[in-house]
């Protein structure tokens, strides 16, 4: 498989194990492949999955580019659309009332855009190395994405900081599996929702 032969070629460490894994169930079955193969089955499931995953990584993360000014319509579309479905429990006409702040943000901030194909589906504000918010539009979720603008975040800064809504689980999810955790949890004043203050703080197994 040619994913996970590059994974390996650009992940000596797990190269290594593999082949003493390899080594030392050749020495203990040295007649019986069989036992062989079954021996290093759970971790060849395991490496394919990381390969691919890792593949993904690599390959969306080729269409992520700096902000423009011309993407500004884009960008806004991905910001209110994101924020009245992910926030359902807030009232609508909280993003609706803030939508010229939030573009004079922007405008001034970190931003990067994943544009394939002259769309762009997805992006991540920054201000200095506080995440401002992360953006996919609804049909291209799960395609990683998020993770692939994260893993940008990451490249810039080694510490990274979020807020999110307690209410969204799904957020939260991810920016956990990206390895942020709970520092604490307050009430924003504006909307009287509780949200948790996330951190990074260390290499995670994103592919790097």
């Amino acid at each position: 498989h040619l994913a996970v032969r590059d994974y390996l070629r650009s992940h000596p460490d797990i190269a290594k194990e593999y082949s003493e894994l390899k080594s030392s169930l050749a020495e203990r079955y040295p007649y019986n492949i069989e036992e062989y193969n079954n021996g290093k089955d759970n971790f060849v499931k395991v490496l394919e999955r990381d390969a691919l995953e890792w593949s993904r990584l690599i390959e969306n993360m080729r269409y992520i580019r700096p902000f423009k000014i011309d993407d500004i319509d884009s960008v806004m579309k991905l910001w209110i659309n994101g924020n009245l479905s992910a926030h359902h429990f807030i009232d609508k006409n909280y993003w609706i009332k803030n939508f010229e702040s939030a573009r004079r943000a922007i405008l001034q901030s970190d931003i990067f855009v994943y544009e394939k194909n002259n769309i762009i589906p997805a992006f991540i504000g920054l201000t200095e190395n506080y995440i401002a918010g992360v953006f996919t539009d609804r049909e291209y979720c799960s395609r990683g994405i998020g993770k692939a603008l994260i893993c940008k975040a990451k490249e810039k800064h080694p510490i990274l900081s979020l807020h999110v809504y307690q209410k969204n689980k799904r957020a939260i999810q991810f920016y956990q599996r990206e390895g942020f955790t709970v520092q604490k949890c307050t009430v924003d004043d504006s909307t009287g929702e509780y949200e948790l203050t996330m951190l990074y703080s260390g290499k995670t197994n994103n592919g790097g």
